[in-house]
């Protein structure tokens, strides 16, 4: 009896584990510091949304829109030659983000304002 009620926890723990979101890391609220923020929604197996909230004095950028997903690693609009890409590196303890701009590329940002850096996960308030 007691055999078969672990064997069958078991095998719940795996069925569970089958449907866990495995770049569920990538969600959240992740801060570079008071000024810079990016927070992760809408994750799935393949992609996320993302919207960035930064700011330098009075400029402020804000920018959103969907990352690919490829291991640790996301970038948006990969396939549009035309709009700007920002690189997302998932590590340890940390996003580190590339602002990936061609010439002729502006980003919805103001004057000094940029989204590259390390990004660190918000940890919640206690209450």
């Amino acid at each position: 009896m007691t055999k078969t009620i672990f064997l069958t926890a078991i095998m719940l723990v795996m069925a569970l584990s089958l449907f866990a979101q495995p770049n569920a890391k990538w969600a959240g609220k992740w801060v570079q510091n008071k000024n810079n923020s990016v927070t992760i929604t809408k994750v799935t197996d393949k992609n996320f949304y993302f919207t960035f909230a930064c700011y330098n004095g009075t400029n402020m950028g804000e920018a959103e829109g969907v990352a690919i997903i490829n291991g640790n690693e996301a970038i948006s609009n990969p396939e549009d030659e035309e709009i700007c890409k920002i690189k997302f590196i998932l590590k340890e303890d940390h996003i580190e983000v590339i602002d990936i701009r061609d010439d002729d590329c502006m980003m919805d940002a103001g004057n000094g304002v940029s989204y590259e850096g390390k990004y660190k996960a918000k940890k919640a308030k206690k209450k």
